[in-house]
């Protein structure tokens, strides 16, 4: 009955991504939702795709030309953008493509989270069901935001730190600070993450104190690496880690 059970949710699990994405596509079939922050996504993903680097467009309001190195958001969701426009896609059909993806990626991990932690498969289906038909969820896939992505990176590492507190090892906690760190350089609201984490190996780490301080001392220099690297880059081109200035002109970046 289990083996049946699993091989059953395979064909449940594929018609749930398909309704996710295509729900997104409908949703989004006027276009990809926009606002500042999105304006600002795409603009800087185009500015890479531009050969100018992680930089925002317009700083200046008087030429078309002008821009200067984005700091005041995380890079990564910019990064993704690109890395699809570098196929050819328009940037802003790419938003929608991730938005679609992302929303049965996040769906289908918050179920498969819940199952692995419940083993109901009621109560999963009914989650999933849930979370597929709520509105603000919906709303947050139709926009181009990084949202979605730091939702899919929050699931993940909760799903990481999950496997190492049951088996704690160093291949899982160096996992779980790599998508720690990957989730702040989403949002910047995933700092707490690395919190989390360095305290995560005192609690459920390894027997000895020794080797707890160790993993604590370990995630904590792991995820501090691509972040750190991120705020040494904003300070050198922009004097500043977050915010930047919006006056400086990326003479650096050319």
């Amino acid at each position: 009955m289990s083996r049946l059970r699993k091989i059953g949710s395979w064909p449940l699990l594929l018609l749930l991504n398909i309704g996710a994405i295509a729900a997104i596509v409908h949703t989004t079939r006027m276009g990809i939702g926009l606002d500042p922050d999105s304006t600002s996504y795409l603009g800087a993903a185009r500015n890479i795709l531009a050969g100018r680097g992680l930089s925002l467009p317009f700083t200046a309001y008087t030429d078309a030309n002008d821009y200067s190195p984005m700091t005041h958001f995380p890079p990564l969701y910019p990064l993704l953008l690109a890395g699809f426009g570098l196929g050819g896609i328009e940037l802003p059909m790419a938003a929608r493509i991730v938005a679609a993806l992302l929303f049965a990626l996040n769906i289908s991990l918050a179920g498969g989270i819940l199952y692995w932690h419940t083993r109901r498969w009621l109560l999963t289906a009914i989650a999933v069901c849930w979370l597929g038909s709520a509105l603000d969820l919906l709303m947050l896939h139709s926009m181009a935001w990084s949202e979605p992505l730091f939702i899919l990176l929050t699931l993940v590492t909760i799903l990481l730190l999950s496997n190492y507190a049951q088996s704690p090892n160093l291949p899982r906690l160096l996992g779980v600070a790599l998508s720690a760190s990957l989730a702040m350089l989403c949002r910047y609201a995933g700092a707490p993450w690395l919190l989390v984490g360095t305290i995560a190996p005192l609690i459920w780490g390894p027997r000895l104190w020794r080797h707890k301080i160790e993993h604590a001392g370990l995630f904590l220099l792991s995820s501090l690496g691509l972040v750190g690297a991120w705020f040494l880059r904003n300070w050198w081109l922009s004097g500043e880690m977050v915010i930047g200035k919006a006056g400086v002109v990326g003479a650096r970046l050319n």
